[in-house]
């Protein structure tokens, strides 16, 4: 019973206090984002990606580490000492000659795509380290 009465006092009590008046949130939220940074975490998302590319290609260990991982076949990375031969100093790709006489000056096939048509051009370059043929289409 006791109980009863300090309930019935408590809702005396509320009828007499003056609440303000409640106040409406949700016609004061913005729905939208705000325009002005929404490009900021892109920007830093893209800046990372470049800077982790670029040193996957400028770095040679970086690139290797990356095939190694990948286990991409046919690259093989080495780092040793140079043959010390000097590369050819010529830039031209060599004597102009037919296909014949190209094949019968190295000692390996002269292989060409099928699908396309005999080589316009046909060079031999001869220096330190052997013979080098040049085709141009």
């Amino acid at each position: 019973m006791a109980e009863r009465t300090i309930e019935g006092a408590l809702l005396d009590l509320a009828d007499g206090i003056e609440w303000p008046t409640p106040v409406d949130f949700a016609s004061r939220l913005r729905l939208e984002q705000p325009v002005g940074r929404t490009w900021l975490p892109r920007v830093a998302w893209m800046a990372g990606a470049i800077g982790v590319i670029l040193s996957v290609v400028l770095i040679p260990s970086a690139r290797q580490a990356v095939a190694n991982l990948l286990e991409v076949a046919g690259i093989r990375i080495e780092f040793g000492e140079t043959s010390g031969l000097p590369p050819p100093t010529i830039l031209a790709p060599g004597d102009q000659v037919d296909m014949e006489s190209a094949s019968s000056a190295v000692d390996f096939p002269i292989l060409t795509p099928s699908t396309l048509v005999p080589p316009t051009a046909v060079h031999l370059l001869q220096w330190e380290l052997g013979t080098q043929v040049f085709l141009a289409w």
